[in-house]
Protein backbone atom coordinates (compact mmCIF):
# COMPACT_ATOMS: atom_id res chain seq x y z
CA UNK A 1 0.00 0.00 0.00
CA UNK A 2 0.81 3.67 -0.45
CA UNK A 3 -0.56 6.55 0.46
CA UNK A 4 -1.06 9.28 -2.40
CA UNK A 5 -2.90 12.59 -1.14
CA UNK A 6 -4.16 10.76 1.77
CA UNK A 7 -6.00 8.34 0.14
CA UNK A 8 -5.17 4.45 0.24
CA UNK A 9 -3.97 2.72 -3.00
CA UNK A 10 -4.03 -0.62 -3.05
CA UNK A 11 -1.48 -2.39 -5.15
CA UNK A 12 -2.01 -5.96 -7.34
CA UNK A 13 -0.09 -8.69 -6.82
CA UNK A 14 2.59 -9.04 -8.58
CA UNK A 15 0.85 -11.70 -11.40
CA UNK A 16 -1.89 -9.25 -12.08
CA UNK A 17 0.35 -6.24 -12.35
CA UNK A 18 0.48 -5.00 -16.17
CA UNK A 19 -2.27 -7.61 -16.93
CA UNK A 20 -3.99 -7.26 -20.24
CA UNK A 21 -7.45 -7.21 -18.97
CA UNK A 22 -6.33 -4.00 -17.05
CA UNK A 23 -5.26 -1.89 -19.96
CA UNK A 24 -6.80 0.92 -20.38
CA UNK A 25 -7.08 0.98 -24.29
CA UNK A 26 -8.55 -2.64 -23.81
CA UNK A 27 -12.38 -2.45 -24.75
CA UNK A 28 -15.13 -3.79 -21.93
CA UNK A 29 -16.00 -6.44 -24.67
CA UNK A 30 -12.56 -7.56 -25.23
CA UNK A 31 -12.27 -7.67 -21.50
CA UNK A 32 -15.12 -9.91 -21.48
CA UNK A 33 -13.78 -12.45 -23.38
CA UNK A 34 -10.46 -11.90 -21.71
CA UNK A 35 -11.49 -13.36 -18.29
CA UNK A 36 -14.20 -15.69 -19.84
CA UNK A 37 -10.91 -17.38 -21.48
CA UNK A 38 -8.61 -17.19 -18.39
CA UNK A 39 -11.94 -18.55 -16.65
CA UNK A 40 -12.80 -21.67 -19.13
CA UNK A 41 -8.14 -22.96 -18.93
CA UNK A 42 -9.71 -25.94 -16.66
CA UNK A 43 -13.43 -26.76 -18.39
CA UNK A 44 -11.59 -29.13 -20.93
CA UNK A 45 -12.71 -32.91 -19.86
CA UNK A 46 -9.38 -34.42 -18.42
CA UNK A 47 -9.47 -37.79 -20.03
CA UNK A 48 -11.73 -40.79 -21.67
CA UNK A 49 -12.46 -43.92 -21.51
CA UNK A 50 -14.16 -46.29 -24.24
CA UNK A 51 -15.78 -49.67 -24.04
CA UNK A 52 -16.81 -51.34 -27.44
CA UNK A 53 -19.64 -53.54 -27.85
CA UNK A 54 -20.80 -55.61 -31.40
CA UNK A 55 -23.74 -53.51 -30.85
CA UNK A 56 -22.46 -50.16 -29.49
CA UNK A 57 -19.30 -47.55 -28.23
CA UNK A 58 -19.11 -46.12 -25.67
CA UNK A 59 -17.17 -43.49 -24.41
CA UNK A 60 -16.90 -41.68 -20.84
CA UNK A 61 -15.42 -38.17 -20.67
CA UNK A 62 -14.39 -37.59 -17.04
CA UNK A 63 -14.38 -33.84 -15.96
CA UNK A 64 -12.93 -34.42 -12.12
CA UNK A 65 -12.88 -36.30 -8.87
CA UNK A 66 -15.27 -34.85 -6.79
CA UNK A 67 -15.22 -35.04 -2.46
CA UNK A 68 -18.78 -34.20 -1.40
CA UNK A 69 -20.01 -35.05 2.31
CA UNK A 70 -21.98 -37.52 1.19
CA UNK A 71 -19.42 -39.14 -1.14
CA UNK A 72 -16.29 -39.55 -3.73
CA UNK A 73 -17.84 -39.18 -7.54
CA UNK A 74 -16.11 -38.56 -10.72
CA UNK A 75 -18.27 -36.40 -13.17
CA UNK A 76 -18.27 -36.32 -16.24
CA UNK A 77 -20.44 -37.25 -19.50
CA UNK A 78 -21.54 -40.72 -21.10
CA UNK A 79 -21.38 -40.81 -24.61
CA UNK A 80 -23.02 -43.96 -26.81
CA UNK A 81 -22.82 -44.66 -30.33
CA UNK A 82 -24.31 -47.56 -32.17
CA UNK A 83 -21.98 -49.18 -34.12
CA UNK A 84 -23.65 -51.30 -36.90
CA UNK A 85 -27.18 -49.44 -36.46
CA UNK A 86 -28.23 -46.31 -35.70
CA UNK A 87 -28.90 -45.72 -32.04
CA UNK A 88 -32.59 -44.91 -30.79
CA UNK A 89 -32.17 -45.08 -27.05
CA UNK A 90 -29.51 -46.28 -24.21
CA UNK A 91 -29.76 -47.31 -20.77
CA UNK A 92 -26.83 -45.52 -19.36
CA UNK A 93 -27.02 -47.82 -16.15
CA UNK A 94 -25.40 -50.46 -18.21
CA UNK A 95 -22.28 -48.76 -17.67
CA UNK A 96 -20.11 -48.64 -14.88
CA UNK A 97 -16.41 -47.09 -13.87
CA UNK A 98 -13.38 -48.88 -12.94
CA UNK A 99 -10.24 -46.70 -11.53
CA UNK A 100 -7.76 -49.50 -10.17
CA UNK A 101 -9.68 -51.97 -7.74
CA UNK A 102 -12.55 -49.52 -7.23
CA UNK A 103 -15.51 -50.30 -8.99
CA UNK A 104 -18.18 -47.41 -9.27
CA UNK A 105 -22.07 -47.78 -7.92
CA UNK A 106 -24.65 -47.78 -9.94
CA UNK A 107 -24.41 -43.75 -12.02
CA UNK A 108 -26.28 -40.94 -11.66
CA UNK A 109 -27.58 -38.66 -14.08
CA UNK A 110 -25.93 -35.01 -13.52
CA UNK A 111 -29.57 -32.81 -13.09
CA UNK A 112 -31.29 -31.25 -10.46
CA UNK A 113 -33.72 -33.65 -10.62
CA UNK A 114 -33.54 -37.41 -11.38
CA UNK A 115 -36.54 -38.52 -12.48
CA UNK A 116 -35.55 -40.25 -16.23
CA UNK A 117 -33.34 -43.13 -14.98
CA UNK A 118 -32.13 -45.74 -17.60
CA UNK A 119 -33.37 -45.48 -21.64
CA UNK A 120 -32.15 -42.40 -22.78
CA UNK A 121 -33.60 -41.17 -26.62
CA UNK A 122 -30.95 -40.65 -28.91
CA UNK A 123 -30.30 -37.49 -31.12
CA UNK A 124 -29.02 -38.41 -34.59
CA UNK A 125 -27.79 -41.80 -33.71
CA UNK A 126 -26.04 -40.81 -30.06
CA UNK A 127 -26.91 -40.65 -26.92
CA UNK A 128 -24.95 -37.94 -24.45
CA UNK A 129 -25.31 -37.60 -20.80
CA UNK A 130 -23.87 -35.82 -18.10
CA UNK A 131 -23.56 -38.34 -15.36
CA UNK A 132 -21.21 -38.81 -12.00
CA UNK A 133 -20.21 -42.45 -10.97
CA UNK A 134 -20.21 -42.82 -6.87
CA UNK A 135 -16.81 -43.93 -6.58
CA UNK A 136 -16.94 -45.65 -2.99
CA UNK A 137 -13.46 -46.17 -0.95
CA UNK A 138 -12.40 -43.71 -2.95
CA UNK A 139 -11.54 -40.69 -0.39
CA UNK A 140 -7.99 -40.40 -1.68
CA UNK A 141 -8.70 -40.29 -4.90
CA UNK A 142 -7.60 -37.08 -7.33
CA UNK A 143 -8.12 -36.22 -11.00
CA UNK A 144 -4.36 -37.52 -12.25
CA UNK A 145 -6.31 -40.71 -11.28
CA UNK A 146 -8.47 -40.91 -13.80
CA UNK A 147 -6.04 -41.49 -16.54
CA UNK A 148 -6.17 -45.09 -14.82
CA UNK A 149 -9.86 -45.52 -15.27
CA UNK A 150 -12.02 -47.89 -17.50
CA UNK A 151 -15.30 -48.30 -18.86
CA UNK A 152 -16.75 -51.23 -18.61
CA UNK A 153 -20.34 -53.23 -19.77
CA UNK A 154 -22.09 -53.89 -16.72
CA UNK A 155 -22.51 -58.10 -16.90
CA UNK A 156 -25.09 -58.76 -14.42
CA UNK A 157 -27.52 -56.21 -16.46
CA UNK A 158 -30.74 -58.60 -17.12
CA UNK A 159 -32.78 -57.20 -20.73
CA UNK A 160 -31.73 -55.23 -23.33
CA UNK A 161 -29.66 -51.98 -23.09
CA UNK A 162 -30.16 -50.26 -25.99
CA UNK A 163 -32.82 -49.96 -28.91
CA UNK A 164 -32.23 -49.09 -33.12
CA UNK A 165 -33.43 -47.43 -35.36
CA UNK A 166 -35.44 -49.51 -37.46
Amino acid sequence: MTLNKGRVRNHPPFFFAGAPWQSPTMKSGRQIIWIAALACTGCQPGTSASVKTPEVTATAELNNVLHTEWGDIVRGQLVITGTSQKLASADVRCFYLRIGDIRSEELRVDSYVNTARGDYPATDGKVSVDVYWPMPNFRNGKDADLANAALEFKPDVTGSCYSFSP
